[in-house]
């Protein structure tokens, strides 16, 4: 293998059209969008449907799953481990939720396997990139509620649960982490980074009574989501504010979430910085404000808002050059 052909990856994102999407993406991140009502923008995914495809460089329009499995020590990290399908473990997306979503719950690993299901179980982290006044969320449930009759309202779409959910404030650099089991909702204005296990298992709770892209009123999944919910934990929160905030001459990070299937790190670079990597492992930048320059290896790529770059295990060193204050997520596992 030539030297030439390990280095960052630019990756090409899959857009989704859904009856709450928007615009966005467009206006903040200059995405060209085939609708008006694009609600996510899938930034890495590896699924049998839908698989992303590499933008830059020796490698451009090779699908990512097989350049990383083909170069695997050199990309992933010797002890890099594929989820139990052979599939890359972890999707990235950006959401733009101009409408609220639908109210789900996600299935845990063990149920999934309980259930013999073809997808994994999906444990999700959120961060908030914007946010319109007065925007919420929603995750968990009210604390005192009957659960019983909370179930027979699920079961006759009652729009009495509206009330028994619980609803939070948000605004733009807040984040969370929801965890299988968690009841959730994006509601309208709100535009997110997502974190996931490569999974598309969400079961339907609740739509608010509308009906879809194609007027008629979507799939809901009240046995699956009955089974899958775990009333005995709807109080899991935001994340920590305390996380300590590491200052450099010229850039700041902080941990954001530590979890077993993914790491997560907000950074902000004001200069030139220079980073050596501690670990032999990927780092995935999700790029959501700004613009820089990375040098590796004395090659130059440019970074700009709404990219998402995938750097190799093997990549030992490099420069960012930010042009005007640079704010990413970093991401591995």
């Amino acid at each position: 293998m030539r030297a030439c052909d390990i280095y960052p990856l630019k990756l090409r994102p899959i857009y989704k059209e859904t009856v709450w999407g928007g615009s966005w993406l467009t206006k903040n991140f200059g995405k060209q969008l085939p609708s008006s009502k694009i609600g996510e923008s899938w930034e890495l995914v590896d699924r049998v449907d839908a698989a992303t495809i590499i933008e830059n460089g020796y490698y451009a329009e090779k699908k990512l799953i097989d350049v990383l499995k083909k170069n695997k020590n050199e990309y992933l990290g010797e002890n890099f481990e594929f989820d139990r399908f052979g599939r890359f473990p972890i999707m990235l997306k950006y959401i733009d939720a101009a409408e609220k979503l639908s109210v789900q719950v996600h299935p845990s690993e063990r149920y999934t396997k309980l259930k013999k299901l073809e997808d994994s179980g999906k444990n999700e982290f959120w961060y908030i990139l914007n946010a319109d006044r007065s925007a919420k969320i929603i995750l968990g449930l009210q604390s005192k509620i009957d659960i019983a009759k909370f179930k027979e309202k699920i079961k006759k779409q009652n729009s009495e649960i509206e009330k028994e959910l619980n609803y939070i404030n948000i605004k733009t650099g807040d984040f969370f982490y929801i965890p299988a089991g968690l009841i959730h909702a994006i509601l309208g204005g709100v535009r997110i980074a997502e974190i996931q296990q490569n999974s598309d298992l969400t079961f339907r709770i609740y739509d608010w009574q509308r009906c879809g892209l194609d007027g008629k009123p979507r799939k809901l999944h009240i046995t699956e989501a009955l089974e899958t919910i775990n009333f005995k934990n709807q109080t899991i929160y935001k994340l920590p504010k305390n996380n300590s905030v590491a200052d450099c001459i010229d850039y700041q990070y902080k941990k954001l979430l530590n979890s077993r299937y993914f790491k997560i790190f907000e950074y902000r670079i004001f200069g030139k910085s220079h980073f050596n990597k501690r670990s032999e492992k990927f780092e995935i930048f999700m790029i959501f404000q700004g613009s820089a320059s990375l040098i590796a290896d004395d090659k130059l790529y440019n970074f700009n808002s709404g990219e998402t770059w995938f750097l190799p295990a093997q990549l030992k060193t490099y420069k960012i050059i930010s042009h005007k204050e640079l704010k990413f997520l970093k991401i591995t596992c």
